[in-house]
């Protein structure tokens, strides 16, 4: 008997490699996340300021033997509709009363400013004699100063003057909208290209660039606080349809005191004497 017990053969292992495409793509994801955590903790600055669209504008207003209280309510959107409340008050007459919007801003464009000086748009409001709010719409389609006129049809009129703005980005919020925008699509461009090619270093040229575009959004976060605002239209300087469409292209260091005088004075030879009494014209 042959107690001999059977031969075996032990072939030796190879440890296994990981492959190439699971190795790029591991890479391809570590700096994902990398990235996704520079995004994550600069969120909370990645923030920045627009230009505001305005509020009411209510002014107290006398038409003839009226005394009138007109709201012009913000506009949300241009071209879009402007909500006008005429408000009475006790031992207001009855009757109607005609609102019409001009625009009156100057543009270096021949096409924005060919309709500045023409009514666009107008409404009549009745009066019922009883003290009360009486609402009319109408319509703007473009932005830059206005005019609203009051016609009373007795030859009374009064004309407030008021500015139709619109929501505009500055360039430090555009710049952080941009970047985070591109670090997101070549995410996209990293994974694929770490799956497709063969070669690992092609890896890196995308990855490179969302940390480049996420370095973009990144500063334009930090230095949008400290960029000076534009200058307000219609309030620190005159209101032009450009600049209200794109305050950003004009700003400049101007002094700190915008203040103007509300009327200029041509004053030409008289024989007025100090003393005596004369009619002044403006």
């Amino acid at each position: 008997m042959n107690d001999t017990p059977p031969c075996t053969t032990v072939r030796p292992t190879r440890p296994r490699t990981p492959r190439p495409h699971r190795r790029r793509l591991w890479t391809a994801l570590s700096v994902l996340v990398c990235a996704a955590v520079l995004l994550l903790t600069s969120s909370s600055a990645a923030t920045a300021d627009s230009a505001s669209t305005g509020n009411d504008v209510q002014v107290a207003q006398t038409l003839g033997d009226r005394e009138l209280t007109v709201v012009l309510r913000r506009i949300t959107g241009v071209p879009g509709p402007l909500h006008v409340d005429v408000i009475t008050h006790k031992g207001t007459a009855a009757g109607r009363i005609e609102l019409r919007v001009t625009p009156t801003g100057v543009s270096t464009s021949a096409s924005k400013g060919r309709e500045s000086g023409t009514t666009v748009d107008s409404a009549v409001v009745k009066l019922d004699g009883t003290p009360g709010s009486y609402s009319a719409r109408l319509n703007v389609d473009e932005v830059g100063p206005w005019e609203l006129t009051l016609d009373d049809g007795a030859g009374h009129t009064a004309k407030i003057p008021f500015v139709v703005s619109k929501t505009t980005t500055s360039p430090a919020e555009k710049a952080v909208y941009a970047g985070f925008i591109g670090a997101g699509a070549l995410m996209l461009v990293t994974v694929v290209v770490a799956v497709r090619v063969r070669r690992g270093w092609w890896t890196f040229v995308p990855s490179g660039g969302v940390l480049a575009c996420l370095a973009v959004a990144v500063t334009g976060a930090v230095l949008s606080s400290g960029l000076p605002l534009p200058v307000s239209q219609g309030v620190q300087v005159d209101a032009t349809i450009d600049g209200v469409g794109n305050p950003y292209t004009s700003v400049v260091q101007q002094a700190a005191d915008y203040s103007r005088p509300p009327a200029t004075l041509l004053l030409s030879s008289s024989t007025t004497r100090a003393g005596d009494t004369d009619t002044l014209t403006l």
